[in-house]
């Protein structure tokens, strides 16, 4: 949030498009009204964005849709169509909770397909971190890969 010399609250988009001295240049900012209810309204509620991680949070929480999902990726580790795939898929899930007890998994029934999928990750490179650490930890963790679906929201980790 800015404070103009009058003392008015301003976004930072008002301040970019303020009249420029005769040595600088003109900013034209061009946004989706989503990017001005983020940040705030003049006359409206201002949204503090102090942090990078703060601006972030606010993105991905209007990205979420009606039930706290967003896009992102898990790591896929069973898929399978035969006689016995209902228990090699409750198998392989419950190795997974047993090794990695603070990621979530998911076992999923689509006819014909059994799937059991784990994590909630933001980017493929937190997948991959953990795929890598599935590989070391459990035989058939060679065997995941990495889908991109929609996962629950989270918070990102302010350090």
């Amino acid at each position: 949030m800015m404070v103009c010399a009058s003392g008015q609250a301003q976004t930072i988009i008002d301040e970019l498009q303020k009249a420029p001295r005769a040595s600088e240049g003109v900013i034209n900012i061009v946004a989706d009204s989503a990017v001005n209810a983020l940040i705030g309204t003049p006359g409206g509620k201002i949204v503090s964005l102090n942090t990078l991680a703060d601006s972030i949070a606010a993105a991905e929480m209007a990205a979420a849709d009606s039930a706290g999902y967003v896009w992102g990726y898990r790591v896929q580790v069973f898929s399978g169509n035969q006689q016995q795939a209902r228990a090699e898929a409750q198998t392989r899930q419950a190795a997974v909770r047993q090794t990695f007890p603070n990621i979530s998994t998911y076992l999923t029934y689509n006819a014909p397909n059994f799937k059991v999928t784990a994590g909630d990750f933001s980017t493929r490179e937190e997948a991959e971190a953990f795929k890598q650490q599935l590989a070391r930890a459990l035989k058939f963790g060679r065997e995941a890969f990495i889908v991109s679906t929609k996962i629950k929201y989270r918070a990102p980790k302010i350090e």
